[in-house]
């Protein structure tokens, strides 16, 4: 994986690549590798905080708006179509609007939510399909192989699908996040392949983690989640110390496309992952 200081502070690309109920102790050198591999190369915490009510909706809106919970105001886990789509700003919206294309990718249909056409250049939306994790990443391949590719959220529904199935770290679910680790070594690759890991940086968390067949308020082991910047002018083999919340995720990969970000996000940059000069 590429490293080192760079012309540049700046990224070209960013992509945020979000594993949908991942705990941080299921990040293992012999289940993940790839992911394993990005944490030597990158700057990665196993504590950081997913918001007060850790469910999907909530927490994908305060990583893609930069807004805690209590901002944001989106309690619900549910989407129907007469919701329309998120009213808080967006780092879609404002890569759309330093020219940047955006996409979205994801294996839940919930997460239409977010997906504002008007904001979004690429989208590829499915619903818990048989293997939800080939059908993500073929969607992320097709978008980085054959668009011009800016920002880009890839969601992947497991290992929480296979959490609620049996139980949070049972064989099942470590088999998810096994598939899912090499569906990400496949995204890695495609980049690499096109000429633009060099210039990109990746961002992989979680919306929550989950405790026996669940996840939500007073669930043990639903609030830490993984938090993981690599690449383009990122800190590698850093461990970040400092408290980090889901919506730092926002500002922080605006802050590496060198693109300002709106004063009422509640998310900080988290700083201390960049080169300095």
């Amino acid at each position: 994986f590429y490293s080192g200081a760079q012309d540049t502070p700046e990224a070209k690309y960013a992509f945020i690549i979000s594993v949908d109920g991942l705990r941080p102790d299921a990040i293992k050198e012999d289940s993940a590798p790839n992911l394993w591999n990005l944490i030597k190369n990158g700057s990665y915490t196993g504590y950081a905080r997913t918001v007060n009510r850790p469910k999907t909706i909530p927490a994908h809106v305060a990583l893609v708006t930069g807004l805690s919970y209590e901002t944001h105001g989106v309690h619900t886990n549910k989407y129907t179509e007469d919701m329309g789509f998120v009213k808080h700003d967006t780092v879609f919206r404002i890569a759309k609007e330093n020219g940047l294309s955006a996409a979205m990718v994801t294996g839940k249909k919930k997460l239409t939510f977010l997906a504002d056409p008007k904001n979004l250049d690429f989208v590829d939306i499915t619903d818990y399909e048989e293997d939800s994790t080939s059908v993500v990443k073929n969607g992320a391949l097709s978008y980085i192989e054959t668009a011009e590719p800016g920002i880009a959220l890839i969601h992947f529904p497991e290992p929480d699908i296979s959490g609620h199935a049996t139980v949070w770290m049972s064989s099942q679910y470590m088999d998810a996040v096994s598939k899912v680790d090499a569906a990400v070594g496949e995204i890695l690759k495609a980049l690499n392949d096109k000429g633009i890991y060099a210039e990109s940086v990746i961002f992989i968390t979680s919306d929550h983690g989950g405790s026996g067949n669940t996840h939500g308020e007073g669930v043990p082991l639903s609030y830490d989640i993984p938090w993981l910047a690599a690449g383009h002018n990122i800190k590698s083999g850093f461990v970040i110390e400092d408290p980090v919340r889901i919506q730092d995720t926002a500002p922080t990969l605006l802050k590496a496309l060198g693109l300002e970000h709106p004063e009422h996000m509640d998310g900080r940059v988290v700083e201390e992952i960049f080169i300095k000069d």
